[in-house]
């Protein structure tokens, strides 16, 4: 592309003539002695604002979502985790630009430096506002890592959403479904949901887990079976063995199924609509334990919640040490374990041991 540089004269100390230039949307000018210098001036501040024009381009938010969002891939994530920040980087990104438009109509897109403390805090507020504050934090947490993610790539150099001030929110009670309960919503199942649930009960696994167990990773010979998560920072996969000796529950189970698969079945849980394993937002795993609740008429709870009704069996047994439960858990850490055992019993259990034996009255 040919760069017309045009010249005024210049009455002043500094140069005989003022040059100024035309290039996508700037008019820069300089004062110089020659037409010549004026020229090379030309070129080196049209590859100055290239440059500027390149990093603009590339911190405006839709291009800056897309390289977070790429990275996220390359990084392993699941793609649940990644479609949820999507989801959250759009809704900020339509709200942002409804706002940003009542100053400039013409605005299609914006600039993450753009971002400031106070349209943060908007946001966030309206989050608040019109879902949950459970909801409004978790959108903080998927923005936040967009920006750090620029930030380690010396593209910016601050981040809004740290500097929020978050809501606690209204904290739900934690609910255990009784023992009872969870064998008559068992009862109530499909057989095929029978044998999921009887998975999570003898493993306290993840809701998930079933589902996105392969044969490959279950060992007859060595009588165990590996599940995964990439509930780890960076998103790096992670295993966890589980035992499960021939003869036990787990094993037979999984043995029956093994002889009763589709010959081409990649998954233990197999979709019979898809030929493959299911999704997350699969009815029969979605709503598995709604409609048993139902039929059984029990309280309803959730495949979450039966991580939870195991380790508190375990625990009430008095048989199994903090280690055992952390590493049938999948937890780093004992303290974790420890923490989440104290969060589903609540801390009150001595207390009232010791009040409901006093004899004061």
């Amino acid at each position: 592309m040919t760069l017309n540089v045009y010249f005024r004269p210049y009455e002043g100390k500094q140069g005989k003539y003022r040059a100024f230039f035309k290039y996508r949307g700037k008019q820069p000018s300089k004062v110089v002695n020659t037409q010549k210098e004026g020229k090379q001036w030309a070129q080196r501040k049209k590859k100055e604002i290239d440059r500027e024009l390149a990093r603009l381009n590339a911190l405006m938010f839709s291009a800056a979502s897309y390289d977070y969002l790429l990275d996220c891939e390359d990084r392993n994530m699941t793609p649940g985790t990644v479609q949820e920040k999507l989801n959250h980087l759009t809704e900020f990104a339509e709200w942002t630009l409804e706002y940003i438009q009542r100053i400039n109509p013409e605005a299609v897109d914006f600039l993450l430096d753009d971002v400031s403390l106070e349209i943060a805090r908007k946001y966030y507020r309206h989050i608040c506002k019109t879902r949950t504050v459970k909801t409004a934090n978790n959108h903080i947490k998927n923005l936040k890592a967009c920006w750090n993610f620029h930030i380690k790539e010396e593209r910016i150099l601050s981040n809004p959403w740290p500097k929020l001030e978050k809501s606690e929110g209204d904290e739900a009670p934690v609910y255990i479904p009784h023992a009872e309960d969870v064998v008559a919503a068992y009862n109530a199942a499909e057989p095929w949901q029978q044998d999921y649930i009887q998975i999570l009960l003898k493993t306290g696994g993840r809701a998930g887990d079933p589902r996105r167990l392969k044969w490959e990773e279950v060992d007859f010979a060595n009588g165990t079976l590996s599940f995964w998560t990439k509930k780890r920072k960076g998103g790096k996969k992670e295993y966890r063995i589980i035992s499960m000796p021939e003869g036990s529950t787990l094993h037979t189970l999984l043995l029956r199924i093994w002889k009763d698969r589709e010959l081409d079945s990649e998954y233990v849980f197999n979709n019979p609509h898809t030929g493959t394993g299911y999704t997350r937002q699969a009815e029969g795993i979605k709503y598995m334990l709604h409609y048993a609740c139902a039929i059984a008429g029990v309280r309803r709870f959730t495949l979450k919640d039966l991580r939870d009704f195991v380790a508190l069996r375990l625990d009430d047994s008095k048989e199994a040490s903090l280690t055992d439960i952390q590493n049938i858990l999948g937890h780093k850490r004992p303290t974790t374990t420890d923490i989440y055992l104290k969060a589903k019993r609540g801390n009150t259990e001595t207390a009232a041991r010791i009040l409901d034996s006093d004899d004061l009255v």
